[in-house]
C-alpha cells in the first residue's frame, strides 16, 4: 500500500445531518466557507459512475487528505480510502459543509434501483441452485440488504459481477462490491462524523 499526498480544492444517505455545531460554540471562528458555490453531487443518476461521483466530491471538499492507494495489475493506482489531515484544525462550518457534501454524494438506493440492477445481472448469469431461481424472494433480500448504498455503487457492483462471473451473485458479493465503490465516501464520512460527534460532546 502506498500513500499519495494531495491538496483537495475548495471544501441518508449515510446518516442524518447533525445539529449545527458552529452556532453552539460561542467565540469560535467558523470561517467563511458555505455550500452555495459548491457543485451539486450524487443525485442518484446511475448514468454517472461511482468513480466520477467520488472525483467530483474530492474537488468540492475544503480539506487536506492523504489518499490510500493500491497498485492494480493493470498498472494503475486505485483509491482505497483517505485520511483527513489535521481534522481538528477544521472549523465547525468546514466540518458540517464537508460532511453534508459526502452525504449528498451518497444517497440511499430505492428499491427500483436495486431491482433493475439485479434483474439485468440475473439475465446473463446462471442460477447456482433452485434458490437462485426464486426472483421475487431474491429481490426482497437484495432490496433490504443493499438500500444503504448509493445507486451508482449498486449499479457498478452488479455490472462488474455480470461481466466477470458465470453464476448469479450472493448478497455478500454485491455488498462487498458496493463498499469498494464507495470506500472514499465511507472513509471520509467516518472521520468527519466522528469529529462532529466529538465536538458536540465537548460543548
Amino acid at each position: 500500500m502506498q500513500k499519495l499526498s494531495m491538496r483537495l480544492v475548495s471544501s441518508e444517505p449515510i446518516g442524518s445531518t447533525p445539529p449545527s455545531i458552529a452556532t453552539r460554540r460561542a467565540g469560535h471562528d467558523v470561517g467563511a466557507t458555505t455550500s452555495k458555490n459548491l457543485p451539486a453531487l450524487g443525485n442518484g443518476d446511475v448514468a454517472e459512475t461511482a468513480a466520477a461521483i467520488e472525483s467530483r466530491l474530492e474537488a468540492s471538499l475544503t480539506l487536506r487528505s492523504n489518499s490510500s492507494l493500491s497498485w492494480r495489475t493493470t498498472g494503475e493506482f486505485e483509491k482505497v480510502g483517505a485520511r483527513i489531515n489535521c481534522i481538528e484544525d477544521l472549523t465547525d462550518t468546514e466540518i458540517e459543509t464537508n460532511l453534508r457534501l459526502v452525504r449528498e454524494a451518497s444517497p440511499r438506493s430505492q428499491p427500483r434501483d436495486i431491482i433493475q440492477a439485479l434483474t439485468k445481472c440475473d439475465i446473463v448469469t446462471k442460477a447456482r441452485d433452485a434458490g437462485d431461481q426464486e426472483l421475487k424472494g431474491r429481490m426482497a433480500v437484495f432490496v433490504e440488504d443493499l438500500s444503504e448504498f448509493s445507486p451508482d455503487a449498486v449499479d457498478a457492483a452488479f455490472a462488474k459481477h455480470r461481466r466477470m462471473e458465470k453464476w448469479r451473485p450472493t448478497v455478500s458479493e454485491i455488498r462487498d462490491g458496493c463498499q469498494k465503490e464507495m470506500r472514499l465516501r465511507l472513509s471520509l464520512h467516518r472521520q468527519l462524523d466522528r469529529e462532529a460527534k466529538r465536538r458536540r460532546l465537548a460543548l
